[in-house]
């Protein structure tokens, strides 16, 4: 009986987590704000381009766009020919204000970034999985350790 159980409520969450998804949306403008000597801010309407992660989006504003980048699986090294110099602490980091449902991807504990007045917080995953949202904001911006 107590397996049933078990096997119940990872059901449930899975359903939960999957509608969660569901209902995030990226049909819809996302932004995608390049902080820096020269900051740039592409903003995309998503409708019809199937993407859905931070990295499907850098992708396609790569191919449509004056916009490059450079990762290592998740981690950005380079973003607009601006390479992250690792002997000086730095790094390419991610700010967010995704939240889908109750669930924030991100965490203020970790860094924030302000960009035209509004606070921004460190991602939680990397831009592999980061997910795109409709409305959403994302940040990169070099920072160091």
């Amino acid at each position: 009986m107590k397996k049933l159980t078990k096997i119940v409520v990872v059901i449930m969450i899975m359903v939960c987590a999957l509608s969660m998804l569901a209902c995030s949306g990226t049909e819809g403008k996302v932004t995608l704000i390049v902080v820096g000597d020269d900051t740039k801010t592409y903003e995309l309407n998503t409708t019809g381009k199937n993407l859905s992660t931070l990295q499907d989006l850098m992708d396609y504003l790569s191919q449509n766009e004056d916009f490059s980048y450079i990762a290592s699986g998740s981690f950005l090294t380079s973003v607009n020919g601006r390479e992250a110099d690792a002997s000086s602490n730095e790094f390419w980091a991610i700010y967010t204000d995704l939240k889908i449902g109750d669930l924030p991807y991100y965490d203020s504990t970790w860094g924030t970034v302000t960009v035209n007045g509004v606070n921004y917080a460190s991602a939680s995953k990397g831009i592999t999985e980061l997910p795109l949202n409709k409305d959403t904001v994302y940040v990169l911006s070099l920072s160091s350790w």
